[in-house]
């Protein structure tokens, strides 16, 4: 009984930890692109090209 427990206590920890670790690398490369794609925007607004500005407002 006593094992059982604290296996429960060190793995919940564990598993915690890495859903909150998983979650934040997450929110950071969905922010990466995230500015990336402003970045794009700002240009295709500032473009003259309609063709150009055309292709970078649709994301392809």
């Amino acid at each position: 009984m006593n094992n059982k427990n604290t296996f429960f206590l060190k793995a919940v920890p564990v598993i915690l930890g890495s859903g909150l670790a998983w979650l934040g690398v997450k929110l950071i490369n969905n922010e990466k692109h995230l500015l990336f794609r402003q970045l794009e925007l700002q240009h295709a607004l500032e473009s003259k090209s309609t063709k150009e500005r055309r292709r970078l407002l649709t994301g392809r």
